[in-house]
């Protein structure tokens, strides 16, 4: 849920009220997303601790190298955020090449630095769209290491995206429909 200095926590507030209205039907997770970044919008840091107090299950970022331009802060943030909560991790990295490459890399041995291994997703993943297959072959091992969880979408993944490589590398690998319910780009307005 999208968690920012514009709506605060007005989201986080209804989607709360709807899963415990929900809960004996179905499993609901919700993701304290700090969707302008913790380094850009410098009430995110705040609204997210006041998000986890509330009772959001996950904290989440968004692309530490392009959006944050601060990669090893960003990552290192979240993680504070994640143990300090005890919180699992949805980090949303859409960066394409090299960029997105380095970022995943990062998230995945930040994991196993912090003792987080099987608990951080990563959306999108766009990079492994354009990536040489070599780079993937080198950080599947790392993947698979850290017990990281990726999650295409299917609205914005690239047809590119080598989702049978990972699958066949042992690679959890989920598909979700971000960007149609949310702020960043909403349903009709494409």
């Amino acid at each position: 849920v999208d968690v920012d200095s514009v709506a605060k926590t007005k989201a986080v507030e209804a989607v709360l009220e709807a899963k415990e209205e929900l809960k004996d039907l179905i499993d609901i997770q919700v993701v304290a997303f700090a969707q302008s970044g913790f380094f850009v919008d410098l009430e995110s840091e705040s609204l997210i601790r006041k998000s986890l107090d509330m009772g959001c299950d996950l904290v989440g970022g968004v692309d530490p190298a392009t959006r944050e331009n601060n990669v090893e802060g960003s990552l290192d943030l979240c993680f504070k955020l994640a143990k300090e909560y005890d919180v699992d991790i949805d980090y949303h990295i859409h960066d394409i090449g090299t960029v997105g490459v380095y970022s995943i890399n990062r998230l995945a041995q930040k994991t196993i630095e912090n003792g987080y291994k099987g608990r951080v997703t990563t959306s999108h993943a766009w990079c492994f769209a354009d990536a040489p297959s070599e780079w993937l072959d080198e950080a599947i091992p790392l993947y698979k290491d850290s017990g990281m969880k990726f999650v295409t979408c299917f609205s914005s993944t690239p047809p590119t995206m080598p989702v049978i490589k990972l699958l066949e590398a042992g690679i959890n690998l989920g598909c979700a429909s971000d960007n149609i319910r949310d702020f960043w780009v909403p349903f009709g307005k494409r």
